[in-house]
């Protein structure tokens, strides 16, 4: 009789076990599937800013590198929402360039980037998680990038420190120049740049 019921009861712990497994592995294709339907569309979202700077590079002052924030500053597209999350995609690392004269495309939303995808080559588009911008490297695997801001009585001018080109960009805007290069910039404020850190890895 003893042994009847530890048998049974050694039955009933291994389909708890099984059934356990089974959540878990139903829970995983559940999670999975949904953050892939949330890749698709920010892919789709970085399709669809890339069309529309090509259709109307013209309208720029530097064809060659467009940002996200110039596109909206002249209200080509509206903002770009995050499938991660409620917030917009950033405006100043997102961006559509020509390499080689053809156009790629970087699209930062939230702490995923797609980074230099060559337009019309969904298959082979990196996605990227990356951590936040500090002045400390933490890692030999950190990416290292040079940011830019200015000084106008001891003050800078941005809240944040931008790509040199898209903090040209921000320049023009605000005083009406037409620079192209940080280098350029004289009168208008003490250009200040520094080095800043981030992780970055691939997502599989």
């Amino acid at each position: 009789m003893n042994n009847r019921f530890g048998f049974a009861k050694y039955e009933v712990l291994t389909v708890i076990v099984l059934i356990m497994s089974l959540s878990c592995f139903l829970l995983y294709g559940v999670f999975k599937n949904r953050d892939s339907k949330k890749f698709d569309t920010f892919m789709n979202s970085a399709i669809v800013f890339c069309n529309t700077v090509r259709a109307n590079e013209a309208t720029f002052h530097n064809s060659g590198v467009v940002y996200l924030g110039e596109v909206l500053d002249e209200k080509l597209m509206s903002e770009i929402r995050s499938p991660f999350s409620s917030k917009y995609c950033d405006n100043s690392e997102s961006k559509v360039e020509l390499i080689n004269d053809v156009p790629h495309v970087t699209l930062k939303c939230d702490n995923y980037i797609i980074e230099k995808a060559r337009f019309n080559d969904k298959e082979n588009a990196k996605i990227y998680k990356i951590g936040g911008w500090s002045s400390k490297k933490n890692s030999s695997d950190d990416e290292e990038k040079t940011l830019y801001n200015c000084i106008i009585d001891g003050k800078e001018l941005f809240d944040d420190y931008y790509e040199e080109l898209y903090f040209i960009s921000r320049i023009n805007k605000k005083f009406g120049t037409d620079y192209y290069y940080a280098s350029n910039i004289k009168d208008e404020c003490k250009v200040k740049h520094k080095k800043f850190y981030r992780t970055k890895e691939i997502c599989e």
